[in-house]
């Protein structure tokens, strides 16, 4: 969506996405980009990609060139380590699973 590989930043969501009659406005992040760490409140160019809460912390990749420009890595619902530990003895099993059944 940048164009570029982008900055990873740190932030936070300080607006859900709320509408205003049929103006449906984006989830806005806040987040220190640029040399001067100066801090923006934007929405992100992939706000509908993703669920973001008031209050949620995010990872983000800004434009070096165009700090304004940014976009959603991930969130803090998306990153859970369970799942991925879960994820994984599931793949593992079914791995054994399709070994056991190959031998029959």
């Amino acid at each position: 969506m940048l164009g570029v590989c982008g900055t990873r930043t740190e932030g936070e969501v300080v607006r859900g996405p709320h509408g205003e009659g049929p103006t449906l406005h984006p989830a806005q992040i806040r987040y220190q980009a640029g040399p001067s760490n100066q801090t923006y409140r934007r929405a992100p160019l992939n706000a509908d990609q993703h669920s973001l809460r008031m209050g949620f912390e995010v990872v983000a990749r800004y434009d070096p060139e165009d700090p304004r420009r940014v976009v959603v890595v991930r969130t803090q619902q998306t990153f859970n380590p369970g799942t991925y530990v879960t994820n994984g003895v599931l793949l593992c099993l079914f791995g054994v699973g399709l070994a056991v059944w190959a031998l029959i």
